[in-house]
């Protein structure tokens, strides 16, 4: 495994690895993920060290050594679906959002529903704006917001596309005196939004799960099949 500086000879494993997999650097996965590879493959599996700093490992198997690359969770399905990643463990919020189901080349093989993450509509105390009458929406997940909007035949909605920090969205106010009427993000015990002055409104539209992806091509190799029957007992 590495440790410290990746030197020469570390790079060398890594580029003739067997097997590839992605995991998310930082975030509510990465412990589950961790933990599934060092179940599948029965060996030690550190998590990214920010001190250290390094991204990728390798881990020896008797059917030839595993890389392991810690990358953001949007990254690691770019990375799956290109073919740079054989496999990746991600939230199904990132397979449904950028459609990578959509496109024959990335395979959902097994979801776990240990964990969940449901996605609501938050608004704020001081302004109880119902999801229904909401007008200006922010949020982290534009897709799954419009097919929401559609679904439920709700129109002239403006969506607000932000990455984060969708706490303090409703806050915010143009000058001409336009506000954020609500925001749609994941709220597991909807501790952070009351912290910060927002109410989570009706039932979650949905809840998003870990789940294991593959590159379809990598699959069909013979000398990879035996690391995807172990990741998915």
């Amino acid at each position: 495994m590495l440790q410290g500086t990746c030197k020469q000879a570390d790079l060398k494993r890594l580029r003739k690895a067997v097997f590839r997999i992605g995991i998310q650097k930082d975030g509510v996965l990465t412990e589950m993920s961790v933990a599934h590879v060092e179940k599948s493959f029965n060996k030690k599996c550190p998590k990214y060290d920010r001190n250290n700093k390094i991204l990728s490992l390798v881990i020896a198997t008797d059917k030839g050594n595993i890389s392991v690359h810690y990358m953001r969770n949007l990254d690691l399905g770019v990375m799956v679906r290109k073919g740079f990643l054989d496999a990746a463990i991600i939230g199904t919020d990132i397979l449904e959002e950028y459609e990578l189901e959509n496109n024959n080349v990335v395979s959902k093989i097994f979801t776990s529903v240990d964990e969940a993450w449901p996605l609501y509509y938050m608004m704020p105390t001081d302004k109880e704006v119902e999801f229904k009458e909401a007008r200006i929406i922010a949020t982290p997940y534009p897709v799954i917001t419009k097919h929401i909007l559609e679904k439920k035949n709700i129109k002239n909605v403006e969506i607000v596309n932000i990455a984060g920090s969708s706490e303090l969205m409703p806050l915010l106010t143009t000058k001409e005196g336009r506000s954020i009427d609500g925001v749609i993000d994941i709220s597991v015990s909807g501790k952070s939004a009351e912290a910060n002055g927002l109410i989570r409104s009706g039932r979650a539209f949905r809840k998003f799960h870990p789940v294991l992806i593959t590159n379809c091509l990598s699959m069909s190799e013979e000398n990879k099949k035996c690391f995807f029957k172990k990741l998915c007992k």
